[in-house]
C-alpha cells in the first residue's frame, strides 16, 4: 500500500511538474511572437 501511495505521489509531481514546463514555453513562444512584431513596427 505505502509503494502504491509513493508511485501515485511521483506521478502527481511529474505530471504537474510537465504541465508547468508546457505553459512556461507557451508563455515564452507568445512573448517572443510580442518582441518580433514590435521590432517589426519599429524598424
Amino acid at each position: 500500500m505505502k509503494t502504491a501511495a509513493i508511485v501515485g505521489i511521483i506521478l502527481l509531481a511529474g505530471g504537474i511538474f510537465s504541465y508547468h514546463i508546457y505553459s512556461v514555453d507557451q508563455q515564452i513562444k507568445a512573448f517572443s511572437k510580442e518582441v518580433k512584431a514590435y521590432v517589426s513596427i519599429r524598424v
